[in-house]
């Protein structure tokens, strides 16, 4: 049985995304994204483009495209870094995997083969060999507090000690310890019929942490709450990854990376606007996206980003401001919404403080009862 049956056996709403259809949700959205922030959440990342990379000049060709910086990571290890364009726009973010005599490029926004295709297109004198593996491999995302239980139960303990960005073989596939949205977080990478057949196994064995299956819909929640590079969310406002707050994913000592002198140009003429993000004083939902940001009379920018948060309890989002109002802790500004002003309080991000981070897998189990089940509990028996 395919991964995209089993998805319609269920009753999963299907969407295509890099033409593949995957859940969007599978009937209840608001209790998926819930399962990532306190439980476990498995969903279908096939959609990811897959491209290897290998050859003598593997290494000095990835290295001289990408804003990230190689040479920190080794065999087992990952980047996370961005693909820009020669004006300094971000093409899309990539996980740069290392493995033995190739590395593995993972995209969200791009497939396989349109990667393979564009870096194709990059390659200079170099001796590289550049394929698409989505015929090979698929991606399928575990995601939440105790999503390192699971995947300890399915693949053994020393899953336990897997440090952010760094991915191990288990059995046939990859195990790779990754995420956006600040909670424990693993994509497995393996075969079409590896895939369905660890969907239904980890279905039976997550039934006892109250895993969900869900859609990528989790993802508007998660990154309102966390956010990230998500093209179809601020992609219509700014994809400069200065004005974003993303110059972490790129390293300028560099010699050289596509977009290098387009984003040192900027730097040097004065970055006009820049992300902040802000809570919302009042009711949020009479604010739309594309709203003005005023300080006092003066219009300073507008909402690229804006929902509901459970987590926080009230209306969040970012706005693209003037550099010189782009500052966290600011309550003076206001959105003019459709029937009046509202004012908010600008705020550092991530908005959450994640439930991940009262969760310690040497000391807490979901499913252990002799084990208190996180750092809240614990306390409450000491």
């Amino acid at each position: 049985m395919s991964l995209e049956s089993i998805h319609q056996a269920a009753g999963a709403t299907l969407v295509e995304r890099n033409g593949v259809k995957i859940p969007l949700h599978y009937g209840h959205p608001a209790e998926e994204h819930l399962a990532s922030r306190k439980n476990i959440l498995m969903v279908d990342y096939s959609h990811f483009g897959i491209v290897e990379v290998q050859g003598d000049d593997g290494y000095d060709f990835l290295n001289r495209v990408v804003g990230g910086d190689l040479s920190v990571i080794r065999d087992e290890q990952a980047l996370y870094t961005l693909l820009l364009n020669d004006q300094g726009q971000i093409v899309t973010d990539l996980y740069v995997l290392c493995d033995d005599e190739r590395f593995l490029l993972i995209s969200e926004w791009m497939r396989g083969d349109k990667l393979a295709a564009s870096l194709q297109a990059l390659v200079g004198e170099e001796e590289v060999q550049i394929s698409a593996q989505n015929d090979n491999l698929t991606t399928t995302l575990f995601e939440g507090p105790y999503s390192w239980e699971l995947m300890a139960e399915l693949y053994g303990f020393d899953v336990l000690g897997l440090p952010f960005l760094e991915f191990m073989h288990v059995d046939d596939a990859i195990l790779f310890r990754s995420g956006k949205h600040g909670e424990f977080a693993f994509k497995v990478l393996t075969s079409k019929e590896g895939a369905a057949d660890l969907w239904q196994r980890a279905s039976e064995a997550g039934a006892k942490f109250d895993m969900k299956t869900g859609g990528i819909d989790f993802q508007g929640k998660s990154r309102l709450e966390n956010p990230c590079w998500d093209p179809a969310l601020v992609g219509e406002f700014s994809t400069c990854p200065i004005e974003l707050q993303l110059q972490w994913a790129v390293r300028y000592d560099k010699d050289e990376f596509i977009g290098r002198e387009a984003l040192l140009a900027k730097l040097e003429e004065g970055v006009k606007q820049r992300v902040v993000g802000f809570v919302v004083k009042g009711d949020g939902a009479t604010l739309s996206l594309g709203d003005a940001v005023f300080s006092g009379e003066q219009q300073i920018g507008k909402v690229i980003t804006l929902g509901h948060s459970v987590g926080v309890d009230g209306y969040i989002g970012q706005a693209l401001l003037d550099s010189e109002y782009a500052y966290a802790g600011i309550d003076q500004y206001q959105i003019a919404g459709n029937a009046a002003r509202v004012a908010i309080n600008t705020s550092a991000i991530p908005f959450l403080q994640n439930f991940s981070f009262m969760v310690n897998p040497a000391e807490h189990s979901y499913v252990d009862a002799s084990r208190p089940k996180s750092l809240i509990e614990q306390q409450a028996k000491a």
